[in-house]
């Protein structure tokens, strides 16, 4: 990337306005090397996400002074998906206080109330009246408190979850794209990716050949090799995309002109709704 291209991927990614001192500081981040490209190898050591970037810079400026700094803190907390805590902490006191201030429980009491209304594991009831019936007042509050704070934890344990598991999968799929290619690797995008395609005057045709002669991976055939080293593409998928394109090549050239894909995708999903409207009418 150039200095030009990182200008504008930041400009892409986010609407906050940034000096050019920022994106003066942003670069020197990347650029490792010094020598006023980002190179493959600098730019994935060191991505973390346009709105990682930002706000690292933003706590470089923000250790002028402690309060700066906590205020920032506070404000870089709320400012993204880490407000979902938040949200579901207050709404836990809330529940902890109703039962404190309207039952007169003690502290565990309403705490107990507070998470395991939310967690549908039965909860610490209030009273009933003496017709074994809950109060009209106790009885919307719990309504209400439940209603909105199911979902809220539901949520709030998925956002969790997903931090527990985000930095392992993207240390995972940073492994698999910067480590080196292995020779089975190779081999197996040659025996299996790799299509040679031969053209005689004005024929395109599609040949056959043992892998000896094959010569090498194209952008296409490169590209499925990393989706599988991720993980992100299995074999049983390639495999149905790759029986739907031999369909579709219907003069087995290869290559899928502009008729071929057009008409053989609306030919196929045309098949397959008059089939599901032959079956709905049985």
């Amino acid at each position: 990337l150039s200095l030009q291209e990182f200008k504008q991927l930041l400009c892409d990614a986010t609407n906050e306005p940034l000096s050019e001192e920022d994106i003066a500081i942003l670069w020197t981040k990347f650029d490792r090397l010094k020598d006023g490209v980002i190179h493959f190898e600098e730019f994935t050591g060191t991505y973390e996400g346009i709105e990682g970037l930002i706000a690292a810079l933003h706590n470089d400026i923000a250790k002028t002074s402690p309060l700066s700094k906590f205020v920032y803190n506070i404000r870089a907390l709320w400012a993204n998906e880490n407000r979902i805590y938040f949200v579901f902490l207050a709404w836990i006191v809330l529940g902890v206080s109703w039962g404190m201030l309207d039952q007169g429980w003690d502290l565990i009491t309403a705490t107990h109330f507070a998470v395991s209304a939310l967690a549908t594991g039965g909860l610490t009831a209030p009273p009933v009246n003496s017709d074994g019936i809950l109060p009209t007042d106790p009885a919307i509050f719990c309504g209400f408190y439940c209603l909105i704070g199911i979902p809220l934890m539901a949520i709030t344990l998925g956002h969790f979850a997903y931090a527990l598991v985000s930095g392992h999968v993207k240390e995972m799929e940073e492994w698999a794209l910067t480590r080196p290619m292995t020779a089975a690797e190779y081999e197996f995008a040659k025996q299996h990716l790799t299509t040679v395609k031969t053209t005689h005057q004005s024929d395109l045709r599609k040949t056959t050949t043992s892998s000896s002669s094959r010569h090498g991976l194209n952008l296409s055939d490169f590209v499925v090799l990393q989706l599988l080293r991720q993980g992100r593409l299995s074999m049983e998928t390639f495999n149905v995309l790759k029986k739907d394109f031999e369909l579709l090549d219907k003069d087995k050239t290869g290559v899928l002109s502009l008729e071929e894909a057009t008409d053989g995708i609306q030919a196929k999903y045309g098949q397959l709704v008059q089939g599901i409207n032959d079956f709905s009418t049985v």
